[in-house]
């Protein structure tokens, strides 16, 4: 609960104009927050299993997860594409 308020919290203080180094250092604590929740969701499978889709949170939570992702990859490609050109 403490890591999903703290998440909260960083992708709440966005505001016009941040400095690049806040910018870095709010996608370095997504990332990290990522990383955690996703690491979450594997131990919980292995442990439970196929029992880990009968719990509607669990599936709610693998959701967030692939779509967290999948988000962080296209930002890495996108990052990727601009230091190229």
């Amino acid at each position: 609960m403490c890591c999903i308020l703290l998440n909260t919290f960083c992708l709440a203080i966005c505001w016009y104009q941040m400095t690049p180094s806040v910018v870095y250092a709010l996608d370095l604590l997504n990332w990290l927050f990522m990383t955690i929740f996703t690491l979450e969701a594997v131990i919980k499978l292995i442990a439970m299993k196929c029992d880990y889709f009968n719990d509607s949170w669990n599936v709610f939570d693998f959701t967030v997860v692939i779509f967290s992702t999948i988000a962080v990859i296209l930002d890495i490609t996108h990052i990727n594409e601009d230091m190229a050109t």
